[in-house]
């Protein structure tokens, strides 16, 4: 046998052809492999499933509306499991009045060293910035004096 006719000049002999194949089979191979050699390197960070929206409600059933908090009072609440507290506050100054409440926080935060945080009260508002690193985002309260903020009791 010659060899195989490809189009209608090129001629391809079986030596070449078997090469053909061994290159492309190891070609194959490599991509197979590597694919999962480069997710076992660099695994992908699971995407955090979202909590489920709830309302707070008194013991009575009716909804919580921002207007009935009173300033510098905790309320517990459990979310999203039945056993993790949380508390909601309208915070305030020291005269009772609401005060808004602006954090800059970091995606990785540095260690304290022991040093606590100190929110310093300026004209009627609290800004603070978390130390840390990577990107940030900036939390703040909410309601009309944008003072309601709340939080896990587990952190």
């Amino acid at each position: 046998m010659e060899g195989l006719r490809v189009g209608w000049e090129q001629r391809v002999n079986r030596r070449d052809f078997i090469k053909l194949l061994g290159v492309s089979g190891l070609a194959g191979a490599t991509v197979g492999i590597s694919i999962p050699v480069v997710k076992y390197i660099m695994p992908s960070i699971p995407k955090a499933h979202p909590y489920p929206i709830t309302r707070l409600v008194w013991s009575d059933g009716r909804p919580v509306r921002v207007d009935e908090l009173e300033v510098n009072k905790r309320y517990v609440f459990f979310y999203p499991l039945k056993s993790t507290p949380c508390f909601l506050v309208n915070l305030g100054d020291s005269n009772g009045v609401p005060v808004s409440v602006k954090v800059q926080v970091y995606i990785t935060m540095t260690p304290l060293n022991e040093e606590p945080l100190v929110f310093k009260v300026k004209e009627g508002s609290v800004e603070l910035t978390v130390p840390g690193y990577g990107r940030s985002y900036v939390v703040e309260g909410v309601g009309p004096h944008r003072s309601i903020v709340a939080y896990s009791a587990v952190c």
